[in-house]
């Protein structure tokens, strides 16, 4: 593993984490919808990204998006683009948690690779995350594409005690 980039960027901070393709069929716009609340309720969040940077609305890509609606509190988003899985599984072993709000997904690696890592994974009912997360057990399973729930999974994640969140990791 290489920790250069979790060690130059992320070291010290608390975050919840998406990595894959940042786009409208992965949740983004789910995520610029909830992103916001959740970063005002939590201080101490940041939010990372890590992947191809896809088309958003108004001609903006979708992290320019993302940044746009959350206002003062973007400056706690972390956009790291595409990297490899040396440089990669290190700053998913130090997230809180993996948030994957997809609308459309066939049992999807970024998934795999979280829970193999030892990660709670919020996911969407309905897009084979159901598959491998029995809810509130080994994971956190949403309605698709509605942000309010993903918002309260998060805050739900971010609050439980830490060996509560490692053994639904594990």
């Amino acid at each position: 593993l290489d920790e250069s980039v979790y060690l130059d960027q992320l070291l010290g901070k608390k975050y919840f984490l998406f990595f894959g393709t940042v786009g409208y069929l992965k949740g983004g716009e789910i995520i610029a919808d909830a992103l916001p609340l959740a970063l005002n309720k939590i201080s101490d969040m940041h939010f990372v990204f890590v992947g191809k940077n896809l088309a958003g609305p108004n001609g903006k890509t979708m992290m320019d998006h993302i940044s746009f609606k959350s206002g003062d509190s973007a400056k706690r988003i972390i956009y790291i683009g595409p990297l490899t899985h040396q440089k990669l599984y290190p700053i998913i072993k130090n997230a809180v948690a993996v948030v994957l709000p997809s609308l459309v997904d066939n049992l999807p690696n970024t998934m795999i690779e979280a829970m193999a890592l030892g990660k709670v994974v919020i996911g969407t009912r309905g897009t084979s995350f159901e598959e491998l997360i029995d809810d509130g057990i080994s994971g956190i399973l949403i309605e698709r594409n509605n942000p309010k729930a993903l918002l309260d999974a998060m805050l739900k994640v971010w609050n439980i005690a830490i060996d509560e969140r490692i053994a639904i990791g594990e």
